[in-house]
């Protein structure tokens, strides 16, 4: 019965973020490995003065276009790039020996597609403190810490 909750919520958690990809833990180590080293925050390594580190660089008017443009996967040039035959113009470019895998591309499109959501590397937001279950049997509890034990332990009865 474990078992089966376990594939049920993995499955469950899958759905819900097959669509929208997690920006921290997916789209951002695509592009630290694929294209910070020439479009991020070293301006003297920076390349045609895109910056894909930050949503503003990615997302900016380019001159009648945007490397990123939130919503439209197919208006941007990042995926044009990405997607393009053109030696001259796919990204990264042939002479880094870098490719992207189809399921990386389709990562990087889906996270257009619902948005291009920026977020914050984990180490700089700020922690929250989460809510504190009740406990029917108070005395059993000695500190927060209890709590989150025993209520998980009822869980599992």
């Amino acid at each position: 019965m474990k078992l089966l909750t376990i594939i049920i919520l993995l499955l469950g958690t899958y759905l819900l973020h097959a669509d929208n990809p997690d920006f921290n833990s997916e789209v951002r180590p695509i592009l630290a490995s694929n294209c910070f080293q020439c479009h991020g925050p070293d301006v003297k390594a920076r390349k045609a003065k895109l910056r894909l580190d930050q949503k503003e660089g990615a997302t900016r008017d380019l001159g009648g276009y945007r490397a990123v443009s939130p919503g439209q996967p197919t208006d941007s040039e990042l995926m044009i790039r990405i997607l393009s035959d053109d030696l001259e113009e796919i990204m990264p470019p042939p002479k880094t020996k870098k490719h992207l895998t189809i399921e990386q591309k389709e990562i990087l499109r889906k996270w257009i597609a619902s948005g291009a959501d920026y977020q914050d590397h984990w180490a700089f937001v700020r922690p929250e403190k989460p809510k504190v279950p009740g406990i029917a049997n108070e005395s059993r509890v000695k500190n927060d810490i209890d709590r989150f034990v025993l209520a998980r332990l009822k869980l599992e009865e």
